[in-house]
């Protein structure tokens, strides 16, 4: 089994927006009490570890709180610091053996390339395919096959989680192709009840139509 075999929802944090807002939509997801169905990814492309150290605190005492998971996009510092659930590896970022070497047997995801077999070798406990549907600026969108690849090519105990353009409508095609998570920024940010918007998410990836 998959160690995130929990996780449906994923929110990856929006780079663009203050703390203040960040922390508020996350406080308010934490308060949808997913547990450990819902996870929580800080991603900051651009601020020194120093300047990212204080939100990454913040956020793992939120999601620490609502018995959710706490990601950290590539800072294997800031993820030590703060004792991350676990980190997330993108293609320029550390590998996911120097993750565990840093930090131990922490959860670690990494971006799925078309050959997902290798997280056979690199030891993944999730895979991030992206971009599922059409988003700004991450290209062609890879749509749902994406995921029916890398679940047939990857180790049943490696989760897929989709990642691009999705939201409560597209929940069910990315569940039937596969995925057994979500992760969005919009769907949550641009939410008028985060909450909400994110226990609908959840219920649909548990009850696919």
């Amino acid at each position: 089994m998959s160690r995130l075999a929990t996780l449906r929802v994923l929110l990856i944090t929006d780079g663009a927006a203050p703390d203040e807002r960040i922390a508020a939509v996350v406080a308010a997801v934490c308060g949808a009490r997913l547990g450990p169905a819902l996870g929580v990814q800080l991603r900051d492309k651009l601020r020194p570890d120093a300047a990212v150290l204080p939100l990454a605190r913040r956020l793992r005492g939120l999601t620490r709180d609502a018995g959710a998971l706490f990601f950290v996009n590539d800072r294997v510092e800031v993820a030590a610091a703060v004792e991350a659930d676990g980190v997330h590896c993108p293609e320029q970022g550390p590998t996911v053996a120097a993750v565990r070497a840093r930090l131990g047997p922490v959860l670690a995801t990494r971006v799925a390339h078309d050959d997902a077999s290798a997280a056979r070798d690199d030891g993944a406990d999730g895979l991030l395919v992206s971009p599922i549907f059409s988003t700004p600026g991450k290209g062609p969108a890879r749509g749902v096959a994406a995921l029916s690849r890398a679940r047939a090519a990857a180790p049943a105990t490696v989760a897929i989680v989709a990642l691009g353009g999705i939201g409560l409508r597209e929940v069910p095609a990315v569940a039937r192709a596969g995925a057994s998570a979500v992760a969005v920024v919009r769907a949550l940010f641009a939410a008028v009840d985060p909450a909400a918007a994110a226990r609908a998410l959840g219920d649909a990836l548990e009850r696919p139509c």
